[in-house]
């Protein structure tokens, strides 16, 4: 088995769903996880990552629609649409809830799912691509479909950013910790709003 081959155990199959054919592959056992691929891809490119999650999840990874071994109509392709095929070939699969792991054009097929279906979604994991067109508070949304809300998240963006605002050339991880522990259950989210705030500011200036 080379490094891009899907465990023998895995199935494949075709599932018509919302007035399409989604091509799946589908293997493992234990907690569901779905993989969606980004643009100018297929499930394929979650061959290596299959391997692992197989091991102790259910997972699923189709081809979305017009791409790879899946159906190609004539339109649907927005993404709630296609939300609604993901939604579908749960449905097919006896799949209630699953995590849900998503790269380039995937995550915004992921966000349109998680939106609409918010109790099928257990975790969320985007790789690779921003959400065109959103800003802080759509971004606050996701945070709190994927549980986020609580704890600020530290990354070589937001440190740096928040101290930028500060004033300041670097913060301690555990001063900003103490500084939004006030925020109680939304201190991932006042800080950030914080850290976002000038995007606010620079729409707003746009004539």
């Amino acid at each position: 088995m080379n490094a891009f081959d899907f465990p023998p155990e895995f199935h494949t199959r075709d599932i018509a769903t919302n007035g399409t054919s989604i091509y799946v592959r589908s293997g493992g056992t234990g907690p569901a996880v779905i993989l969606l691929h980004g643009y100018a891809e297929t499930g394929d490119m979650w061959a290596p990552m299959a391997v692992d999650l197989a091991r102790d999840h259910t997972v699923v990874v189709p081809d979305l629609r017009g791409m790879g071994l899946s159906s190609k109509p004539a339109g649907g392709f927005d993404k709630k649409t296609q939300a609604g095929d993901v939604a579908g070939l749960l449905d097919e699969l006896k799949i209630d809830r699953a995590d849900l792991v998503t790269h380039d054009i995937g995550n915004m097929v992921g966000y349109a799912f998680a939106a609409q279906y918010p109790d099928r979604i257990t975790r969320f994991v985007l790789i690779d691509a921003p959400l065109p067109g959103i800003g802080p508070y759509a971004v606050a949304h996701i945070m709190l479909l994927i549980g986020r809300y609580s704890r600020p998240t530290l990354d070589s963006w937001t440190r740096p950013t928040y101290a930028r605002l500060r004033g300041r050339r670097r913060i301690a991880d555990r001063a900003i910790h103490r500084e939004f522990r006030r925020y109680g259950a939304y201190a991932g989210l006042a800080f950030w709003l914080h850290v976002t705030r000038s995007w606010v500011d620079e729409a707003a200036a746009r004539p």
